[in-house]
C-alpha cells in the first residue's frame, strides 16, 4: 500500500472502489477495505466514490465506507426508504456529507479555485490549457525511464545517425488516432481515463525533429522505404483500453513487418519500437536486430523515441 499512502500525503482528496470482491464481499460496501484499512490504518480523510455501477446494496455501502455512488444514484437514492429503522444510518449519512464536503474545502472549490460560469462549475475549468514544459518533461522523462530495451544485438543501439539513411518502417510511425479505440489513441490506450490531446507527437515526428545530422529520413507504411535504408525503425502497437479483453497477446503486424524489411533489404539493421499494453509474445525477436518496448507511452512518444534511439536517455 505505500503508492497508496504516498497519494495521500500528497494530498488526494478522492478514493474510488471497483468491481471486485475482497474478502468475499462487494470493494464498494467493504468496511474492512473502507473503513480499516484506508481510514484506519492508511489515514485517508477524503471521500470515496463507487466505479461506475459498482454500487450492489444502498444500507451495506451507506454503512461500509462509500460516500458517493456514480453514476446515478440508483440505490443509494433509496437510502431514505429505512433510514428511520437503522440508528447506524443517520451518523453514516452525516460522515458521508462531512467526507464530501471538507474534501471540496481542502482543494479549493469553496475559494473559487474551480472557476463558476452562470449557474454550472466547469469542473476546474477543464477548456483551460495546463501544458507547461515542466509536464512536458516530466511526462517525456517517465517515457524513457519505463522504456525496456528487449533486445541489442551487436549494439545496434544507440544509432550513430551521422550520414545515417534511415527508414521509419509501419503505419504507427506517423499516428496518434487509431479508429479502433471508443476512447483513447495509438500510443496512450483508451478508456475513460483517456484525456484527449491535440499536442500528440509520433516517433516519425519526433526522429525528424531531433535527428538533424542523418543523410535521410523516410516513411512508409509498408516495407518500401527501407529499400536502401542502413537502419529501419519499425512501429508496432498492440490495442488496449477499459471495457474490452484482448484475444491473444500478440503484436500485430511485428513479424510480417520485419520479415518484409529484410526481404526488401538484407542488410539494413531492424529496430523494433512497440507500444503494449502488457505481455506480448516475441515469436519476431529474432528476425530483428534490437526491440524498444514502451508501455502506452502518451503524447511525448516523439521526442522520447528520438532521444533512445541515439542514446541521449537511457532505457
Amino acid at each position: 500500500m505505500p503508492v497508496f499512502k504516498a497519494a495521500f500525503d500528497a494530498g488526494a482528496a478522492a478514493v474510488m472502489c471497483s468491481y471486485n470482491k475482497v474478502y468475499g464481499e462487494h470493494t464498494c460496501q467493504n468496511s474492512r477495505l473502507l473503513k480499516d484499512l484506508l481510514r484506519r490504518d492508511l489515514g485517508f480523510q477524503g471521500f470515496v466514490m463507487s466505479d461506475w455501477g459498482a454500487t450492489h446494496n444502498a444500507t451495506a455501502s451507506v454503512l461500509g465506507g462509500l460516500d458517493v455512488e456514480m453514476p446515478t444514484g440508483k440505490h443509494v437514492k433509496d437510502i431514505s426508504a429505512v433510514f428511520w429503522t437503522n440508528d447506524k444510518l443517520e451518523p453514516a449519512v452525516d460522515e458521508m456529507a462531512t467526507h464530501v464536503l471538507s474534501s471540496m474545502h481542502y482543494v479549493g472549490q469553496f475559494d473559487g479555485r474551480f472557476p463558476i460560469e452562470g449557474s454550472l462549475p466547469k469542473y476546474g475549468a477543464l477548456d483551460a490549457d495546463a501544458t507547461s514544459d515542466a509536464h512536458r518533461l516530466v511526462a517525456r522523462t517517465v517515457i524513457e525511464d519505463s522504456a525496456v530495451l528487449l533486445k541489442n544485438s551487436k549494439d545496434a543501439l544507440p544509432l550513430q545517425t551521422k550520414g545515417l539513411k534511415i527508414a521509419m518502417v509501419g503505419h504507427f510511425c506517423d499516428e496518434t488516432e487509431d479508429p479502433q479505440y471508443k476512447q483513447g489513441s495509438v500510443w496512450s490506450g483508451g478508456g475513460s481515463g483517456y484525456v484527449f490531446t491535440n499536442k500528440g507527437t509520433t516517433p516519425l515526428q519526433g526522429v525528424k525533429a531531433h535527428i538533424k545530422d542523418a543523410d535521410s529520413i523516410e516513411f512508409s507504411k509498408d516495407a518500401s522505404a527501407a529499400a536502401s535504408a542502413d537502419v529501419a525503425v519499425i512501429c508496432v502497437a498492440a490495442h488496449g483500453e477499459e471495457g474490452w479483453d484482448r484475444a491473444n497477446f500478440s503484436l500485430p503486424e511485428a513479424a510480417d513487418l520485419a520479415a518484409s524489411v529484410r526481404k526488401t533489404n538484407s542488410r539494413a539493421k531492424i529496430v523494433v519500437l512497440a507500444a503494449v499494453p502488457g505481455a506480448v509474445t516475441t515469436e519476431w525477436l529474432d528476425g530483428v536486430d534490437a526491440a524498444l518496448l514502451m508501455f502506452m507511452p502518451g503524447e511525448q512518444v516523439g521526442p522520447a523515441v528520438a532521444r533512445l534511439l541515439t542514446g541521449k536517455a537511457q532505457p
